[in-house]
């Protein structure tokens, strides 16, 4: 079966970005190591494509490319309109159109443009314009946001430790998802590498909305305007992609190291509501570790692509396969018990050597969104193909992460409950 295949080259319309041609397919890099499993386990999914601006330590640059098969409703892609819905506990960007969640998440069924501009029916979408949702995780369907290698140190002006760390209690029995991210701001960086290759120390990147799903079902895409039109001569100007200029961008430097340490033996009652902590100020860092507490083995603390199309640091913590209470070999004594308070440490220099410098002023939280603004693509004849996988914003935050710029890491002190509840593990997508 032949199957068309829409190579979609970002076309020079953003202000200052007449550099971008159709070259840029042909010119594609690669956006650097591909997606690791994380030391508990992280993004198992093929396909998943660099949304967000990044810098990189090895490699080569990467120009901004966007490509997605000519696609099937409900297969490649779904559609979305520009309001936030909130599904659960968790609120999302866009509200998707489907006809109903599962529980898990999931959509009970994906309605067509028509159907979810339906008044008559209180589609979804009502009285708004949809776009589609060209989906992440899905193999044909390929993009890369701009990413430029550089030489450390990379300094961080943002950090995330994700919803589903800063915003949820979860308990001894949860899979946690641990995910942090670093951020630098390359109008303030004057580096070279930058301002060479880039306008006025911006990076180009996709706007992703939700599609569906929460944890292991989560679907994101990039939004792209329903608008097409076929001209009689030239090459037929098919749907915009979102995409926007910005300063911000994700830092991968690779490998790092997360140390889970329990802060005292016994269990604690846990907050429901803001905690103004850190709880146990008293707690001393000592050439590479806490002076006090019990802290498990090293973590590698791995790269990953999140569903959102963003470079993380992640790991699933399995609380269930730590014996209750914890080891002795690390622990000294058979009294630590698994629930109550621990601080997790991202080292993000672990390797000795100086990839990223903290400074004073770090904002704990993701930078803000740049507005994104359609800009037309081009479809290229059609290529015979042959033949026939926190984002979120959880109320909260329960628990404050700190940088310690002496030496140079970052944490945050949270509290685990007793008790059976499962945890979905990947809530909090970032």
């Amino acid at each position: 079966m032949k199957r068309k295949l829409l190579t979609i080259a970002v076309t020079a319309l953003l202000a200052g970005m007449a550099g971008y041609t159709a070259d840029v397919v042909a010119a594609k890099g690669s956006p650097g190591p591909p997606p690791g499993k994380g030391g508990g386990g992280g993004e198992t999914t093929a396909g998943n494509n660099l949304s967000y601006p990044a810098v990189l330590f090895t490699g080569s640059n990467v120009t901004p490319f966007f490509e997605v098969e000519e696609g099937t409703f409900g297969v490649t892609y779904s559609y979305g309109c520009d309001k936030p819905q909130t599904v659960g506990k968790f609120e999302y960007p866009n509200t998707s159109c489907v006809s109903g969640w599962n529980a898990d998440g999931s959509a009970v069924s994906f309605l067509d443009a028509a159907a979810c501009t339906d008044s008559s029916a209180n589609g979804p979408c009502a009285g708004s314009t949809v776009d589609r949702i060209y989906w992440q995780k899905e193999t044909l369907n390929k993009w890369s946001a701009e990413a430029t290698v550089l030489t450390p140190p990379a300094v961080v002006r943002f950090v995330d430790w994700g919803d589903s760390i800063e915003s949820v209690t979860w308990s001894s029995t949860s899979i946690l998802r641990v995910e942090t991210q670093l951020y630098l701001d390359l109008s303030q960086e004057g580096r070279s590498e930058i301002d060479e290759g880039s306008t006025s120390g911006t990076q180009l990147g996709f706007q992703m909305w939700h599609s569906q799903g929460q944890g292991t079902t989560e679907q994101w895409g990039v939004r792209v305007s329903e608008k097409e039109g076929d001209p009689p001569t030239g090459p037929k100007v098919m749907n915009q992609w979102y995409g926007y200029l910005g300063p911000y961008a994700i830092i991968n430097g690779g490998t790092a190291t997360l140390l889970l340490t329990k802060l005292q033996p016994g269990t604690a009652t846990c907050p429901t509501t803001p905690y103004a902590g850190p709880p146990f100020t008293s707690v001393r860092w000592i050439d590479s570790g806490w002076d006090t507490g019990c802290t498990l083995a090293p973590v590698p603390y791995t790269v990953e692509l999140s569903v959102t199309g963003k470079y993380v640091h992640g790991y699933n913590w399995r609380m269930s396969s730590l014996s209750d209470p914890l080891p002795a070999a690390y622990c000294g004594d058979a009294t630590w018990k698994k629930a109550g308070w621990w601080r997790l440490t991202f080292l993000p220099n672990s390797d000795g050597g100086t990839k990223v410098q903290f400074v004073d002023g770090v904002v704990l939280t993701a930078p803000p969104a740049p507005e994104a603004t359609p800009e037309p693509v081009v479809l290229a004849a059609a290529a015979d193909e042959g033949g026939d996988d926190g984002g979120e914003t959880e109320s909260g935050p329960l628990y404050q992460p700190v940088v310690d710029t002496t030496n140079q890491l970052t944490y945050i002190d949270i509290c685990v409950s007793e008790g059976t509840r499962g945890g979905g593990g990947k809530g909090g997508r970032q």
